[in-house]
């Protein structure tokens, strides 16, 4: 596959961030077609249908893959790559951050 240097440079970046080259989603109520699985490629728009007796969960874990690179890549794949949420750091940094705010109020006397 050939690219050209724009390409080229928006795949470093997303790959910088810690997205894999593919990720894996199930499809079981068929949203995304009648494939089973879905695959969907760093930096590209859109997703390709798997016919596969794996799951998306068996496919990702064998790329390695986490849930949040996962999660990251289906939100740059349908809303754009350029957006916070194709990010699988800035995912895990909110549910941290909320988390941590949840216990903080929790522990705020007089609550």
């Amino acid at each position: 596959m050939h690219l050209n240097p724009i390409d080229l440079a928006r795949d470093d970046a997303l790959s910088e961030r810690g997205l894999p080259p593919i990720a894996y989603a199930d499809n079981p109520k068929g949203v995304y077609g009648t494939s089973p699985v879905i695959a969907v490629k760093r930096g590209e728009p859109g997703y390709y249908p798997i016919h596969t007796r794996l799951t998306a969960d068996e496919l990702n874990a064998a790329e390695g893959v986490t849930s949040a690179q996962r999660e990251a890549m289906l939100t740059g794949s349908m809303f754009g790559w350029h957006l916070q949420g194709a990010n699988p750091n800035v995912r895990g940094q909110r549910r941290t951050r909320k988390h941590h705010q949840q216990g903080r109020q929790r522990c705020t006397p007089g609550s």
